[in-house]
């Protein structure tokens, strides 16, 4: 059976190295990147004001970053995808 490969041009091999972000060599998606970073920053300082307040478990702040990575990822990954 033949198939039929389409071939790709320069200018959507250049959009799609200009939505990516060079993570260890890796090509991450940039919206990957931003939920990451995103929540690391929130469970860092759910992590601090665990500490301080002297609360019994890191539950909240867990779930804080959780929910703050998926919303990231899902608002950049459509703010992206219009570029």
């Amino acid at each position: 059976m033949t198939t039929v490969a389409a071939s790709s041009t320069s200018a959507s091999r250049a959009s799609v190295q200009r939505g990516t972000v060079d993570v260890f060599g890796i090509a991450w998606p940039r919206h990957k990147a931003e939920a990451l970073v995103a929540a690391l920053v929130v469970l860092a300082f759910g992590l601090m004001l665990t500490l301080v307040t002297g609360a019994a478990s890191f539950t909240p702040a867990v779930l804080a970053s959780a929910a703050v990575g998926v919303v990231v990822w899902w608002a950049a990954r459509a703010v992206h995808s219009q570029r």
